[in-house]
């Protein structure tokens, strides 16, 4: 499976648990500019900002691309921390732990060497 492929079906994996826990809100109560600032958010946010990652896995490798989009979750919490007054909930910490394990996993040497055999292959094919 390619970087893409992976990141796709962690988002939709990602998006159907969160949907599991988070009721989805009333439509009818929010305002006409609150539905464009969702819109905007939306456009900006999610499609144009995969389309810029993918068109970047162009100009650079993927496992740099994947090992700087796995930072994105730990940056966010700590900016939220840092400029949104946010508290470091056991959660969050959980899921820095997780992310920074990954990351660690991902870079561990991923060539892993057979033995190769001393002697030349003895094989004999029958007679036909």
């Amino acid at each position: 499976m390619a970087a893409v492929d992976i990141l796709g079906w962690a988002l939709v994996i990602g998006g159907v648990i969160a949907l599991i826990h988070t009721p989805l809100p009333n439509l009818v109560r929010f305002s006409k500019t609150q539905l464009l600032a969702v819109l905007i958010i939306v456009i900006l946010a999610t499609v144009v900002a995969y389309d810029l990652y993918l068109e970047s896995l162009k100009l650079i490798d993927g496992f740099l691309a994947t090992m700087t989009g796995l930072f994105e979750p730990i940056s966010s919490v700590l900016f939220g921390m840092l400029f949104l007054h946010q508290i470091l909930v056991p959660q969050a910490l959980v899921g820095i732990i997780l992310v920074v394990g990954a990351i660690m996993i991902l870079n561990l040497p991923h060539h892993i060497t057979a033995p190769v055999p001393s002697k030349p292959c003895q094989c004999t094919m029958p007679n036909q």
